[in-house]
């Protein structure tokens, strides 16, 4: 999954776990809902929800040449 969105945002997790990216500019503009458990993600202004948090380990391997 990573290799498909390679280049395409950063990889985040939402409360429950969840991979999700953000593609565009990158930018954390709004929040919605996870379709999978209803979670919160995104957020609002370029700041992450509270209860979401980078998942280095899918960043890294999406950044990777």
């Amino acid at each position: 999954m990573s290799s498909e969105f390679s280049g395409s945002g950063h990889w985040y997790e939402c409360s429950n776990g969840y991979l999700y990216t953000i593609g565009e500019c990158e930018g954390i503009m709004q929040a919605s809902r996870y379709p999978d458990c209803g979670a919160t993600i995104g957020g609002n202004s370029h700041n992450l929800t509270s209860r979401n948090k980078l998942n280095v380990k899918f960043d890294t391997i999406g950044s990777r040449p």
